[in-house]
């Protein structure tokens, strides 16, 4: 892994991830223990087409949820997760174009910068409320455009999983 240069500044970037309850985000908060600080990382819907075989079903959260005393909403079931940040594989993707937060990482980042994810959880105890947590930190230690990445690792972020134009 590449180190911050001593002679430069720390910089960081807190992105707010995960299934919410706006329209993008699903209607839907994971959830979470306020006691044990135990949580479900419960990503947004995908909305685009994906590579065969590369879906990420909501289904595959199901014992997580249950540990927690949750299940999805029916809404959510028979859909397909936009798996990003996706902790397996340490990777997090976002468009590059405009002013996006991709822009951005890729503009004011560099290896041994800091990304930090941040969700709005339901509290699975009597009277819910949303818990807003950090619940993932990574350490860059590259960026890479998702054309760049080759076939052999599409499987390991929600954006090279897409069935993007070439």
């Amino acid at each position: 892994m590449n180190q911050p240069n001593a002679s430069r500044t720390l910089k960081g970037l807190l992105v707010r991830v995960a299934a919410d309850q706006s329209e993008g985000g699903g209607y839907w908060n994971g959830p979470a223990d306020s006691q044990t600080c135990q949580f479900v990382y419960v990503a947004i819907p995908e909305t685009f087409r994906r590579r065969r075989g590369l879906n990420k079903p909501y289904s595959g959260l199901s014992r997580s949820l249950a540990s927690l005393g949750a299940t999805l909403p029916p809404h959510l079931v028979a859909h397909d997760m936009h798996l990003d940040p996706e902790f397996d594989h340490l990777t997090y993707g976002d468009r590059g174009d405009g002013d996006s937060r991709g822009a951005q990482i890729q503009r004011k980042l560099r290896p041994g910068d800091l990304l930090v994810f941040y969700s709005g959880l339901s509290d699975v105890h009597p009277n819910p409320r949303l818990i807003y947590a950090i619940v993932g930190l990574y350490v860059i230690d590259s960026i890479i455009k998702a054309v760049s990445v080759p076939r052999s690792r599409w499987h390991e972020n929600a954006h090279t999983r897409r069935a993007l134009a070439a």
